[in-house]
């Protein structure tokens, strides 16, 4: 999800990427639920440590981004709390 998150976000900017990372998060949860595979559950376990992980660097550098140098290091330490 960290190599991938870089490039989509250049490509389509944060707040789409957010919104597909959170889309792949709801599709990995609906497969889990979705029947007793144990197959199944492993690459929809893999979707969603791809999605999380790539979910928590669009935040991060959404968040560094946005925020001015003169607050920039309470909101962080909010944000990694």
């Amino acid at each position: 999800g960290c190599i991938l998150t870089g490039p989509l976000v250049r490509r389509v900017g944060h707040a789409r990427a957010f919104m597909v990372l959170s889309a792949l998060i709801v599709l990995s949860n609906a497969a889990v639920g979705a029947g007793p595979h144990p197959l199944s559950w492993i690459a929809a376990r893999a979707l969603y440590g791809f999605a999380i992980c790539g979910l928590f660097i669009v935040a991060q550098s959404w968040l560094n981004d946005v925020i001015a140098n003169a607050i920039r290091g309470r909101i962080m330490a909010f944000f990694y709390v």
